[in-house]
Order: C-alpha cells, then sequence, then structure tokens
C-alpha cells in the first residue's frame, strides 16, 4: 500500500479525499486491494450516501453506468482500440449536465464487464436501471448474468435499429426481471409478434407500439402509458374511455397518451356523457407542471375527471387524456 501514501493518514482525512473523487475514480482505487475496496465501501455507505446509484449500459460496447443528478459516468468495455473517450457538457437554462466515457479496452469484454458489474454491484448497490440495445450478440449472456445479481429493475430501456429475433430476446428479457417503474421500448415489432409487456409497471413507453393488442391496453396498470404508431382506430379509443369510465380498466392511470390511425374524431365521444372544463396544469410525470388546455371531461362515479384532447392531421390522430 506504500504506492497510495493517503492511506496511511487518519481515517477522516481519507474520507474527505475520497469524497471529492468521481466515480471512475473511485473505482479504480477499489481495485487496487480488498483494504482500498473496503475503504470506498464504507465511505460510499456514510459520507456519500445515496449519492450515486448504478445502472446497465448494453450497447455495441457494454458498460456501467454511476449517475448523481443529471451527470453521468459511463464505465465501458470495449474491443475497439479507437472508441475516444469523452466529456459531453449540456446546458440547459440554469441546469448543467455531463456525461463522460471512458473506454477500456480488452480482448474479453463480456468478461471484462462481468468482472466490472461485480465491482459496481458491491460498491453501489442494486443496478437501478438496464439500457440495452436488442441487436447485441452478447445480450442473452448478459441478462443471464444480472439474474445472477438481481432479480428487478426500477427502470428499463430496450432499443434497436436493425436485426431479427427480437420476439426470443425481448422475452427472455421481460421473463427475467420485473421492472417496477419505468420502461421505455422503442424495437420496431411486427405487429403479429405477441410480446407481454409488464402490467404493473408504473410508466409505460412505446415508441413502435403497433403489436400492442386493445385487451393488453386495458389490462395495464400504469399510471402513465404512451404509446406511438399503434394500429387501434376510433372503436378502440372509445373503448378505452368507456372502460376506464365504468371503474373496469386502467383503475390506476393519470396520464394517457395514444397515437392513432384516424381522419376525425368526432364520433368518440358521441356516446360518453361528457362536459367542457377549464384549463388546468397538471405534473407531467417527471417533476414539471404542464398546461391542460380546457375541454371535454368524463366524470366517472367516484369524482375523478379525465380530461380527454383530440386532433387528428394526415391520417393519423393522437388522444390524450388527463385525470384530474
Amino acid at each position: 500500500m506504500n504506492s497510495i501514501p493517503f492511506l496511511q493518514l487518519p481515517f477522516l482525512v481519507i474520507q474527505d479525499v475520497l469524497s471529492i473523487m468521481n466515480p471512475f475514480e473511485l473505482i479504480h482505487l477499489a481495485k487496487v486491494s480488498k483494504r482500498t475496496k473496503q475503504i470506498v465501501k464504507v465511505i460510499l455507505r456514510t459520507k456519500l450516501l445515496n449519492k450515486y446509484h448504478a445502472e446497465i449500459y448494453i450497447s455495441d460496447d457494454y458498460g456501467t453506468v454511476i449517475k448523481n443528478g443529471s451527470d453521468s459516468w459511463y464505465y465501458m468495455s470495449t474491443s475497439d482500440r479507437n472508441n475516444p473517450n469523452y466529456i459531453f457538457t449540456d446546458e440547459t437554462g440554469n441546469d448543467t449536465s455531463t456525461v463522460m466515457f471512458l473506454q477500456n479496452f480488452t480482448l474479453n469484454k463480456l468478461d471484462h464487464f462481468q468482472r466490472i458489474c461485480d465491482l459496481c454491484h458491491d460498491l453501489f448497490g442494486e443496478f437501478k436501471g438496464i439500457d440495452m440495445d436488442l441487436n447485441n450478440s452478447d445480450s442473452q449472456l448478459v441478462i443471464d448474468f444480472l439474474k445472477t445479481k438481481q432479480e428487478s429493475f426500477e427502470g428499463c430501456k430496450v432499443w434497436s435499429t436493425t436485426g431479427r429475433n427480437y420476439e426470443i430476446k425481448i422475452k427472455h428479457l421481460l421473463e427475467s426481471f420485473e421492472i417496477t417503474k419505468h420502461m421505455r421500448f422503442s424495437p420496431q415489432i411486427p405487429e403479429n409478434l405477441e410480446i407481454n409487456l409488464p402490467e404493473n409497471v408504473e410508466k409505460m413507453f412505446v415508441y413502435d407500439a403497433r403489436f400492442i393488442k386493445l385487451e393488453q391496453l386495458l389490462a395495464m396498470k400504469s399510471k402513465q402509458i404512451v404509446l406511438f404508431s399503434t394500429k387501434f382506430n376510433n372503436q378502440d379509443i372509445t373503448a378505452i374511455l368507456k372502460g376506464w369510465n365504468a371503474s373496469e380498466s386502467n383503475l390506476n392511470l393519470e396520464h394517457l397518451r395514444i397515437d392513432f390511425g384516424s381522419t376525425a374524431t368526432d364520433e368518440i365521444l358521441q356516446d360518453i356523457p361528457n362536459e367542457i372544463g377549464d384549463a388546468f396544469q397538471v405534473d407531467d410525470g417527471f417533476g414539471k407542471m404542464t398546461s391542460v388546455s380546457e375541454g371535454p371531461d368524463v366524470e366517472r362515479d367516484d369524482g375523478k375527471k379525465a380530461r380527454v384532447i383530440l386532433w387528428a392531421a394526415a391520417g393519423r390522430a393522437t388522444v390524450d387524456m388527463y385525470i384530474h
């Protein structure tokens, strides 16, 4: 340990030194020895308690992401010697976010990733989220490895640009873990494939929802549901509204947005009692307030109301439903 002189200092001094290190530095220090790893763990569970959390990021390369608010440190395993390290800073209003990528070259990136995962899981606790490209050739091996670490994630983001065998890979992922809070789903899945999405996740975003059937949507218990490019029509939207109004489906709903095929939406509310209500503000689900224009309110027996906003253009239509 002579190579790290400051470890000979009093613990309070060591604590102060480690508290100003970034996650990359903490990980590297923890890799030095069992003693340094134990020191880093103690600091993370005391002075730095709840400052950081870890997530999984799988693209062409594999990584663990350490996050603190809007700042992210990507500790990547790559087999490409030319992948650069970089820092990206985004300033929006008074908010500044920084993203840092540290590329670690290895001939066996899956093995390197698994060892770093073991370390980060030990240091930072259970991974809160998983962000995965389905095209990755090792995706199923990664999932099987992560199953040995934990049974659930708060968040899951699944995406893909090209590729096949979606059904096998997606089913393997969804059958392996419980997703509890939010799911973002963007692969272009053929509409004839049957994918059982989790019903109890708090927030569900599907960017190509052609495969989702009406009965699947009605069974969801999510607070927020956003579906783009669905195969739904006016009759389906009416059925969704009637199901909620009769307290038969989507009882936990706070916000629903559906993009569907329609050239006119006038008939959707014809058989559903409603009255025009004033504009109001509502939490958008991400901690910010958004304005909802005046429009028809559908009132349920328990007194809850759903503001229904409909518009159509170029053969597609959108329904927004805000519970208030």
